[in-house]
This record gives C-alpha cells, structure tokens and sequence, in this order.
C-alpha cells in the first residue's frame, strides 16, 4: 500500500504571527495566517491556521462563491460580523458560514484570538465519521 499523505509542521501557535498572508489584487497582506493546502497537498479544502493580535482585524470583509468555510476559535475572545450581525467569539465558538455571507472579524480582547479555517465546496458529497471508515489493521506495538 503506497503512503498517501503528508506531514507539515505550522509551527508553535506562539510562532504563527510570523506566518503571512498576502492578497495582491485585494491589496493587503496580512500577518498571522498560514495556508495548508500547498503544503500538505490538500485536494478537497483549504485549511488555514490564524493567530490575530489585540486589537487586530481582517482588512477586508469578504464572501465566497462557492465555499462555505468552517471558524473553529481555540482562545482569545473577538467578535465575528455576519451579514451586519455581530457574534461574539470565545475559546470553543464554531461559525459556518454559506458562500455568500458577507463576513468579517476581529480580536477585541487583550490576548491572542487563534483559530482555524477549513473552507471547502459547499455542495461536496462528503462521507462523514463512519459512513466512509472501515477498520484497518495497523495498531500500536504491544
């Protein structure tokens, strides 16, 4: 059976600032992102771990037109603005949002609000947990 994946190393969460993310023809770069989809060979998703500083915010409000992307919030607090609605974020907030919802966030707090990004096709016919498992024989060593 032929190894198929990949291992990256993001780093530290603390070491994520120094990762950067830049959008030319949206004209801004932005610190505090690193993409996984090159780096891990990502077919299916993009998947993208942030760290925003206080008082940091996301220098465009942006949608999707086909995508609706995941935000897993790990700690920090901030708030996330959906559609014109304000969420707030803490550690442990989940926001899915559909392509075209216009979003937009930001860390209103006084530490690091770390997060991570999966965007993927919103109309994928994915198998999920079990429905696409089946048991393997690989086990740790006795």
């Amino acid at each position: 059976m032929s190894a198929d994946y990949t291992v990256f190393q993001a780093g530290s969460i603390d070491s994520w600032e120094s990762h950067t993310f830049s959008v030319p023809e949206f004209g801004f770069t932005r610190p505090g992102t690193q993409f996984l989809r090159g780096p891990l060979g990502l077919k299916g998703a993009e998947v993208s771990v942030n760290v925003f500083k206080p008082g940091q915010t996301m220098p465009i409000s942006h949608r999707h037109k086909a995508n609706e992307e995941l935000y897993l919030f790990l700690s920090g607090t901030g708030e996330m603005l959906l559609e014109g609605k304000v969420i707030p974020l803490v550690a442990g907030t989940c926001v899915r949002c559909g392509p075209r919802v216009a979003r937009d966030w930001r860390n209103n707090g006084t530490a690091d609000l770390v997060f991570v990004v999966v965007q993927y096709p919103q109309n994928a016919d994915v198998k999920t947990g079990f429905d696409d498992g089946e048991m393997a024989t690989d086990r740790w060593p006795a």
